[in-house]
């Protein structure tokens, strides 16, 4: 029986979180957790949370004539997605910005996209399992009080375009 290649996703999204697990690193000022994915009854939440939220927009098409569309006949793309959520405790500061929690938690989030961002770019086949990948959807860093009011929480999805030959 012929067996023919399945999507690189999981192991994409597997390889992306060996990396992140090695790269991303805690700040000083907070609790860290990574994920290989979302936790929504943490009640234990840490500061800055990272996780995967998975494989979406997967797309299939034809690559090559081969015979009976065996492998390196077909071409998938896809998103993988990563989510980045940091708090930090605090009311607002007017006096200096840099102090004010808001400001903290948005340039935390901002700090964890840029590792992310440079995993991929340092690697965009992640190891030789894809074409290329690159950072592509980042549509807002919104930051809002937490649901008690004693801090701001900033959170963010970074989407990564994906592109691979079966």
């Amino acid at each position: 029986m012929t067996t023919y290649p399945t999507s690189t996703g999981p192991a994409a999204k597997a390889w992306l979180y060996g990396q992140m697990v090695a790269t991303l690193t805690p700040a000083s000022d907070g609790t860290f957790q990574l994920s290989y994915a979302i936790d929504v009854d943490n009640t234990n939440s840490p500061d800055d949370m990272v996780w995967l939220v998975g494989v979406q927009n997967r797309t299939v098409k034809n690559f090559a004539m081969v015979g009976n569309l065996g492998q390196y006949a077909l071409a998938e793309e896809y998103d993988l997605t990563v989510g980045f959520s940091c708090y930090r405790a605090g009311e607002s500061n007017d006096a200096d910005a840099t102090l004010d929690p808001a400001y903290v938690a948005e340039q935390r989030v901002w700090a964890l996209i840029g590792q992310v961002e440079t995993i991929v770019r340092t690697d965009p086949t992640f190891g030789g399992l894809l074409w290329t990948s690159q950072p592509m959807v980042l549509p807002e860093v919104p930051v809002d009080w937490d649901d008690s009011g004693n801090g701001r929480i900033a959170t963010a999805e970074l989407s990564i375009h994906c592109q691979a030959v079966l």
